[in-house]
């Protein structure tokens, strides 16, 4: 096998690790570490995180999300992140006045802090 083939075989394995947790709800923040910390998903995946984000009217998680979909090239972008930015907007208050800020550390460690609480 080469490593190409298990790059593509772990991506497979995380992708539905997170398009399984987000069946439960409450847990789109959860799979967006997921996604953070192995860097590559496949879409699927990325669709069950918006799925579950706005199903759970998730305002923070949508927050993150599109900051971190707003910063992959409109090529790699295949999912409608409209529904996402109407959930901040409608919702997110003081969150809608930096969703055009690009994803930074700073945003990926409170993520990562609120996830451990």
């Amino acid at each position: 096998m080469t490593n190409t083939e298990l790059d593509v075989d772990m991506i497979s394995k995380i992708s539905q690790e997170i398009a399984e947790m987000c069946q439960e709800p409450d847990t789109a923040s959860k799979a967006i570490m997921h996604w953070v910390r192995h860097e590559t998903v496949e879409e699927d995946a990325i669709k069950a995180i918006c799925h579950r984000a706005c199903v759970d009217m998730d305002v923070k998680s949508a927050y993150y999300l599109v900051r971190i979909l707003q910063v992959m090239p409109e090529s790699e972008r295949t999912i409608d992140i409209q529904p996402l930015l109407e959930l901040v907007s409608d919702f997110g208050d003081d969150l809608n006045e930096t969703i055009t800020e690009g994803v930074n550390r700073e945003m990926l460690d409170e993520l990562q802090q609120e996830n451990q609480a």
